[in-house]
């Protein structure tokens, strides 16, 4: 029931884009835009947490806002780089970094 409830919602999802889109083509929809940033906003932020997703979703707009304005060409490539740079030196992301800071 829980994966047809899930089908359905993702399907309206896309009916609602194309609606909005007027023309869909692979290039409209499988940006990097749509499939890196909100792992990467999830990851910087803090897996696991319930703030975390939300933290990494500001956080990465405002980088992503300034990169697109001074590096247009090379920000995907520093998105890659950074996603690993947190996975392997922040695990927990922006909300464990906090704990290591401040130790209960």
């Amino acid at each position: 029931m829980l994966f047809a409830v899930g089908a359905f919602l993702s399907g309206l999802g896309g009916s609602l884009t194309a609606y909005y889109l007027f023309h869909i083509s692979p290039e409209s929809v499988l940006l990097l835009k749509w499939t890196l940033y909100p792992i990467l906003m999830c990851v910087i932020g803090g897996s696991g947490t319930i703030t975390g997703p939300i933290i990494g979703a500001v956080f990465m707009t405002a980088v992503f806002s300034i990169a697109n304005i001074y590096l247009p060409e090379t920000h995907p490539i520093l998105s890659g780089l950074l996603i690993i740079l947190v996975m392997k030196f922040m695990p927990k992301g922006l909300v464990g970094l906090k704990e290591k800071i401040r130790p209960r």
